[in-house]
């Protein structure tokens, strides 16, 4: 081999690897900002429909809404590491 050929390797090699760093960045700032969007949704929607909200007729409605947004977040966290995304 060449000295060329030997440095064009080298530079492949070290671009494919910088390539897979930012693949695995990029895995992580998704999966924390999938982990943001959902109680983000679930807040925005809840607080636009102020005549609709379930503590208004149901005194657990507050806390079940908690719940529920802790619940799919739990969910979603526990998916992201089981695929190690995080």
């Amino acid at each position: 081999m060449t000295a060329t050929s030997e440095i064009s390797g080298m530079l492949s090699a070290s671009i494919a690897r910088l390539g897979v760093q930012q693949n695995a960045d990029m895995r992580r700032i998704s999966a924390r900002a999938a982990l943001i969007a959902v109680p983000t949704m679930s807040v925005g929607v809840y607080g636009t429909n102020f005549e609709r909200m379930p503590e208004l007729g149901s005194p657990y409605g507050y806390p079940a809404v908690w719940v529920l947004i802790l619940t799919v977040c739990t969910v979603i966290y526990r998916a992201l590491r089981r695929n190690k995304w995080l």
